[in-house]
């Protein structure tokens, strides 16, 4: 029906949505949409993205991986020369105490996290509180108050900023 030229097809659309003629405007949009230029990627758009896609891990670098394993050649050393030590007071106190002295603290490093989580609570219904009694009405005037302060306090500084700027003294000698 049209050429592969976008600007008659919509001209045509134009004319035909002017004229109140909407199933031709239908026609002529849907024909317009047909041979319209569909913006692409430009042409080394994948070999980009690819290249990103392919660059190395941290991991992959040789001082990353060195400090790694020496890390882990540090952690197997510590515990190789910990083991002897702890044997000792293993055999003292006997296998069952070594599993309580475990479990125990386990036990304790769990309260502290709870605990600690309960001072965010804490922390959390003080701030309730203090919001609601902000907006209770109240308060409100003070707020207000506060709020103007604020607003003059900032007003005052913003002239003080500009007047420095502004003013061009003479330095007399």
């Amino acid at each position: 029906m049209f050429a592969r030229d976008p600007s008659a097809a919509w001209s045509r659309f134009l004319a035909a949505e002017a004229a109140g003629r909407t199933d031709e405007a239908e026609a002529a949009l849907a024909a317009w949409f047909a041979v319209a230029p569909r913006p692409a990627p430009g042409p080394g758009f994948a070999g980009s993205v690819m290249a990103r896609i392919a660059r190395r891990s941290l991991f992959a670098r040789r001082p990353v991986r060195l400090g790694l394993a020496a890390a882990l050649a540090l952690a197997a050393l510590s515990a190789a020369l910990l083991a002897p030590m702890a044997l000792p007071l293993a055999g003292l106190v006997g296998v069952s105490e070594v599993i309580r002295l475990g479990t125990g603290a386990f036990a304790r490093l769990a309260v502290l996290v709870a605990s600690g989580l309960s001072g965010w609570e804490m922390l959390a219904e003080v701030a309730g509180a203090v919001g609601r009694a902000l907006v209770a009405p109240a308060a409100l005037p003070f707020v207000a108050a506060q709020f103007a302060v604020a607003a003059l306090a900032l007003r005052g500084l913003l002239h003080l900023a500009s007047y420095r700027r502004r003013s061009n003294h003479a330095v007399l000698r």
